[in-house]
């Protein structure tokens, strides 16, 4: 049995991103959260010796309304002659006291997939849900959002991993960097 392994986090830096368009789609609902993720997407997609031909920015009024954005997004691109090699997608939705969180949270996440599935172009899922503010922050960077993986020695994790302390990160920098390996799997044979 010949087995081959890939993994694009080995050789996403080596691929020509000159000719690539990102679309973001970001939600203006839990701005100071959601201004935060698109902050850590950017820094991804500038990381060194990264040259992104175009990223466009989209807002639109909250998380639900997501889903259609990317399938538009998807289904075209910021010209006549070329496409959207992926889109990258930020919200924060943050468990209130009704169900509401629990029915927007699945809606999305459930458009997104089928988006993906139908279009075949990478949907990169940067939508936090999580259950208070302080979550959203730690996930988003910190209050500036800039924070990309930093420990928070003060809070022991209660958890028996071998990791000794949670870490503040950015999801929209993870999915900046995800949307990366994607396209690289994608152009190269």
């Amino acid at each position: 049995m010949d087995i081959k392994e890939y993994d694009a986090s080995l050789h996403w830096k080596e691929v020509d991103y000159s000719s690539v368009n990102i679309g973001i789609v970001v939600s203006r609902f839990n701005y100071p959260i959601t201004s935060n993720l698109l902050e850590g997407a950017k820094i991804a997609l500038n990381t060194a010796d990264i040259v992104i031909d175009e990223a466009h920015i989209f807002w639109v009024p909250g998380a639900f309304e997501i889903p259609l954005m990317a399938k538009s997004l998807a289904s075209k691109g910021p010209s006549a002659d070329s496409i959207y090699n992926a889109v990258i997608c930020l919200g924060a939705v943050i468990r209130g006291e009704t169900d509401h969180y629990k029915y927007i949270a699945q809606a999305v996440s459930r458009g997104l997939t089928d988006v993906a599935l139908d279009t075949g172009t990478p949907i990169i899922f940067g939508v936090l849900t999580v259950d208070n503010l302080e979550q959203a922050y730690a996930r988003s960077g910190g209050e500036d959002g800039r924070l990309i993986a930093k420990p928070l020695s003060s809070q022991k994790n209660e958890t028996k991993s071998d990791s000794s302390a949670e870490t503040i990160g950015n999801t929209g920098y993870s999915a900046g960097i995800a949307a990366l390996e994607m396209i690289s799997y994608i152009k190269t044979p």
